[in-house]
């Protein structure tokens, strides 16, 4: 690089950061103004002001003059005053807030809970799904006293998470009340998957056990791969958020019968479906009972549904079969959740399963490991869609990544 493009890469490094500091000085000296304003108040309300804005962005706190973070704080303090610990608070403000541009009205949501993993993220992302954007947001997670009827300043301290989105345009009437009721569900369904964590993760370790004590009469070194997968599972690689076991009846072409009392999480609610909607007994197809009497000890695949928590896509589904002495199936133990990062960023060789199915294919293709094809084939099952891998057989891999392969020696159109 040139010295003169050095300089100019440093020159405009050095007015970003001349704006940076520009805006944090601006924000710095608006919070003080405002909390001037407040001065003579209520001691609880400076320091919830004080935490409301206390990590947030500039570019959130410039939207307002002093007049009007002192009113936020102020209708918001108020706003949260009494919530019973254990449930959640929801609630949507009209606004009307100054800034250099003039008055507008503004929709502010407010949300408490008792503080947890998976209420910011979960929350965002049933906004998007709505397509309500957010043009501020204040989260601070504060120590506050409450007692048992959840009057403020009184009884025991507990962390709260207080999250308050100014959204992008004005929610009112039957909008807001529904927007209300659906941020409610999800927030229960955060709690359920929270509070039912430990007993799911217990719940999976009992589940090797069974499946180590009765294992299927198949191949052996499935077993092992299958029994590692799940020690893996469990080693913070799945972010449990439902399980329930269901014993199976081969009459009447076969089925799958939830067993009462073993939901957890998510799938506490008896009537709550991760393959099939309503409440209608349906019999197996002969597909689905073959595969299930097969002696494979897991079932990976997606759930129909989407989750609420924590990542709003369709949640990863993993079935393990469970046989009874006579190496029959008797049934079966689902958990659903999310694969954390960690299942995404290893490589396939580094998971159980994975590192014998990508080890199987390469073996089936017979290639050197260090000839030119044989790096390239390693190459396109390392970067092999995850979510596939995790679902497809051994024969549509191969065939899949072959034609990968041989599509770079000789492109054309393939679907």
């Amino acid at each position: 690089m040139s010295s003169k493009a050095l300089k100019d890469a440093g020159g405009d490094s050095a007015d970003a950061a001349h704006i940076a500091q520009h805006d944090e000085a601006g924000a710095r000296s608006a919070i003080a103004a405002a909390r001037k304003l407040l001065k003579g108040n209520d001691p609880g309300l400076l320091a919830f002001f004080d935490a409301l804005f206390a990590n947030s962005t500039p570019d959130d706190i410039m939207r307002y003059a002093p007049e009007s973070l002192a009113a936020l704080a102020s209708q918001v303090f108020a706003q949260t005053a009494q919530r019973k610990p254990g449930e959640t608070l929801v609630d949507l403000l009209s606004f009307r807030a100054q800034a250099d541009a003039g008055v507008r009205n503004e929709s502010v949501l407010i949300a408490v809970n008792d503080d947890m993993p998976f209420l910011f993220d979960s929350l965002s992302a049933a906004l998007s799904a709505q397509g309500i954007r957010v043009h501020a947001l204040f989260h601070p997670v504060v120590k506050i006293a409450r007692d048992a009827d959840g009057a403020r300043g009184k009884g025991s301290d507990i962390r709260e998470s207080v999250i308050v989105m100014v959204l992008d345009s004005v929610v009112e009437g039957e909008r807001a009340t529904a927007l209300i009721e659906t941020m409610q569900g999800v927030f229960a369904q955060v709690r359920l998957a929270v509070r039912d964590w430990k007993q799911m993760r217990a719940h999976l370790a009992e589940t090797i056990a069974a499946l180590k004590a009765h294992p299927p009469a198949g191949n052996a070194e499935e077993m092992q791969e299958s029994i590692a997968f799940l020690e893996w599972l469990g080693d913070n690689h799945y972010t449990f958020l439902g399980a329930r076991d269901y014993s199976y009846s081969d009459a009447e072409g076969g089925y799958l019968e939830p067993i009462s009392h073993t939901g957890l999480g998510v799938l506490s609610d008896a009537s709550a479906r991760v393959v099939q909607r309503g409440e209608s007994r349906r019999p197996l197809t002969p597909e689905v009972r073959a595969f299930l009497e097969q002696p494979t000890p897991l079932i990976i695949t997606k759930s129909n549904e989407r989750s609420v928590v924590h990542r709003r896509v369709h949640m990863d589904y993993v079935g393990v079969k469970m046989f009874g002495k006579d190496g029959k199936l008797a049934g079966e133990h689902r958990f659903v959740g999310l694969f954390t990062s960690g299942a995404y960023s290893r490589r396939p060789g580094e998971i159980p399963l994975l590192r014998a199915k990508v080890r199987h294919v390469k073996e089936h293709a017979g290639l050197a490991s260090d000839s030119h094809d044989g790096k390239a084939l390693a190459h396109i099952l390392d970067i092999y869609p995850r979510d596939e891998l995790f679902q497809v057989s051994e024969d549509e891999l191969f065939a899949t990544a072959m034609g990968i392969l041989q599509l770079g020696e000789r492109p054309k159109v393939r679907v």
